[in-house]
């Protein structure tokens, strides 16, 4: 009996911990502040510059570790970029190509903040969606049915 009561107050530590994360998670507010250029070209070449901006209160918050994510493939020069005394971190985006395979869709992007946690990791997190265009000059270049043709 006295393991189930170690259990039971263990799961209710764990609990309110969980809780007094997330809800100090909900204090924190991240925005995608500017994405160049935009529309995003598809062309799985040009650089693209995003910056985030993290705030708290309407106050910029420094020195927090802020995490990006595509959901629609393509890489960042770097994935986790700390924030400056602005609140501001930015991230530079190489998206994916266009091709028969890989049709052309919008850009969907997750920011986590990992700095924000205090007892367990539960993260700030924001998600954007970011216009894609296709180059008609590469979309043609990458279509498999006129290179065959």
């Amino acid at each position: 009996m006295k393991k189930v009561y170690g259990f039971l107050i263990f799961i209710l530590v764990v609990g309110v911990f969980y809780l007094f994360d997330f809800v100090h998670s909900k204090l924190y507010t991240i925005d995608l502040v500017e994405v160049t250029p935009s529309p995003i070209p598809a062309d799985g070449v040009t650089p693209v510059t995003m910056k985030a901006r993290l705030t708290r209160g309407n106050k910029p918050v420094a020195g927090h570790d802020l995490y990006i994510f595509s959901y629609e493939g393509g890489n960042f020069a770097a994935y986790r970029v700390q924030t400056n005394e602005a609140g501001e971190s930015v991230f530079t985006y190489y998206p994916y190509r266009v091709s028969s395979i890989n049709p052309l869709r919008d850009i969907r992007i997750q920011i986590s903040d990992e700095s924000n946690s205090i007892f367990l990791e539960v993260n700030a997190a924001a998600q954007f969606v970011v216009p894609a265009v296709m180059e008609t000059e590469s979309a043609e270049f990458f279509n498999i049915e006129s290179f065959w043709n």
